[in-house]
């Protein structure tokens, strides 16, 4: 019921099929189609969620970063927005690169601006996006 995914699963199984298997191309195939599957269905899952928790919003979806540029994850997507009335915004292709350049960018503006933070912070490998859903230490 919520929207959390893992690849784990998913990469050992193509890996165990790989050493069998040497027709690479239906097997990159069907992973892509699984893949696109997978977030597809995550994203329908988070958008119930949002028009059950906001039924009056406006109902809008980006989707960014390097995973956009993946005609078949567009396809997917394009149809589970159209499915509950999101308004769906995907860069073209040529502009769907990676977050790391995004978040690096958004970094030098909040530079130039003298927004700094300190360097102290600790890190936390799962950190979940919703700091009410995991308790700290927790597995996201």
């Amino acid at each position: 019921k919520n929207c959390n995914f893992s690849f784990s699963g998913l990469k050992t199984a193509v890996a165990r099929k790989a050493i069998e298997d040497t027709n690479t191309n239906d097997m990159a195939r069907a992973v892509q189609n699984v893949i696109a599957q997978s977030l597809a269905d995550r994203t329908r899952q988070a958008m119930l969620a949002f028009i059950e928790q906001y039924p009056n919003a406006v109902c809008s979806m980006v989707v960014a970063g390097g995973v956009a540029a993946n005609t078949e994850i567009r396809k997917q997507l394009e149809i589970e927005a159209q499915s509950h009335d999101f308004t769906l915004h995907i860069p073209p292709p040529a502009l769907c690169t990676d977050n790391g350049v995004m978040i690096a960018w958004a970094g030098i503006e909040r530079y130039k601006l003298g927004l700094t933070d300190p360097l102290d912070i600790k890190v936390r490998p799962r950190w979940p996006l919703d700091p009410k859903s995991a308790k700290k230490g927790a597995k996201a």
